[in-house]
């Protein structure tokens, strides 16, 4: 399946429409069912070892915080960028950034990049772009829609099932369309093999895990 990136309703929406909070809802019902924080939990407790000093973590799209929230009470800091404001009951020990990723000056400072639901928005020359800020970092880690006309159609029996709002059904369509499969993102991150151990993971329940490790 050819993958083509659309625009989502959620985007046209203001941060508080009833309609963007019914979609965050539903996001927190498909992380929760699937165990998606728990996956990001797993995966730092894993490939955090080898570091010699506790690195600075930086999730992009982080949204309402809702996973950043999750791996603090599992003992980790997470500093936070996105377009939205910083939402409450945030860590005062974390940062937040509100800023369009493309004009984030601060990447540098951050180890280890990770993003949930997030790349998929992004046209090849963006993620091209958004490579060459993160090529710095020692451990990245992602989590994205699997592109897959099965799971397009099986995401479209579960969201009716979990009678999801409008804009969760519609966007998590385009999602899938936008998603990447095989070795797509790094690639198309320009994150090269030669620099990177990639570890691509195509879960069942539609989700491209690709975690990287600076060699």
């Amino acid at each position: 399946m050819k993958r083509i990136v659309q625009p989502e309703i959620l985007d046209s929406l203001p941060f508080n429409h009833p309609d963007a909070l019914l979609n965050r809802g539903d996001l927190r019902t498909i992380h929760s069912c699937f165990r998606t924080f728990s996956w990001f939990s797993k995966t730092l407790a894993t490939h955090l070892k080898p570091f010699n000093f506790t690195p600075a973590i930086l999730e992009i799209g982080a949204g309402e915080g809702d996973l950043i929230r999750f791996l603090e009470k599992k003992g980790n800091k997470v500093d936070g960028l996105d377009l939205a404001p910083a939402p409450c009951g945030r860590s005062e020990g974390s940062q937040w950034f509100q800023s369009n990723i493309f004009a984030f000056p601060d990447w540098n400072d951050y180890p280890v990049i990770m993003s949930n639901l997030i790349l998929h928005q992004f046209q090849e020359a963006e993620l091209n772009t958004l490579g060459e800020r993160i090529q710095q970092s020692r451990l990245c880690i992602f989590n994205e829609p699997l592109r897959t006309r099965f799971h397009q159609v099986t995401y479209r029996g579960f969201a009716r099932l979990m009678r999801m709002n409008h804009v969760s059904r519609h966007d998590g369509e385009v999602s899938i369309q936008a998603g990447f499969y095989g070795e797509e993102l790094p690639e198309l991150l320009g994150l090269k093999n030669s620099d990177w151990n990639w570890k691509i993971e195509s879960t069942i329940t539609g989700f491209y895990r690709c975690v990287g490790v600076r060699k």
